[in-house]
């Protein structure tokens, strides 16, 4: 979700994501008509040991004092990467791009997408629309 939507304190982590995702969006118009699929995970929380790992091999010069030995409470109450796996096989399967494993982001990225037309429609009506089409 990183990639779709935004908050602290992670800003250099979805920056990351928010390339991903831009990349995996002009990636699927340059090979489109070639035959080629292209899909873009954007998963939700999934219970991996991802954290703990990270910790454990960090050089210690670059160690934030932060405790990580112990998953965080979200990421140990996310899905399982399986069933995440099974949402990618059933997604590329059927050709989608976005691969999303969870629904409850929804009116995070409408009220992020909202924001977005919203300036567009203020944009028209104070320099006109350039589209020829006024809201």
């Amino acid at each position: 979700m990183g990639g779709l939507i935004s908050g602290p304190p992670e800003g250099l982590y979805t920056t990351t994501k928010f390339a991903v995702v831009g990349l995996s969006e002009a990636l699927l118009l340059e090979v489109a008509d070639k035959g080629v699929g292209v899909s873009v995970l954007c998963p939700g929380l999934v219970n991996t040991n991802l954290i703990t790992q990270s910790f454990a091999v960090r050089p210690e010069d670059l160690n934030p004092g932060i405790d990580h030995r112990q998953p965080a409470p979200d990421v140990a109450s996310g899905i399982s990467p399986l069933a995440v796996g099974a949402q990618v096989l059933d997604a590329v399967r059927e050709g989608s791009f976005y691969i999303i494993t969870h629904d409850d982001y929804r009116d995070i990225i409408a009220g992020r997408h909202d924001g977005i037309l919203a300036a567009l429609d203020a944009h028209a009506r104070r320099y006109g629309s350039t589209s020829g089409k006024v809201v």
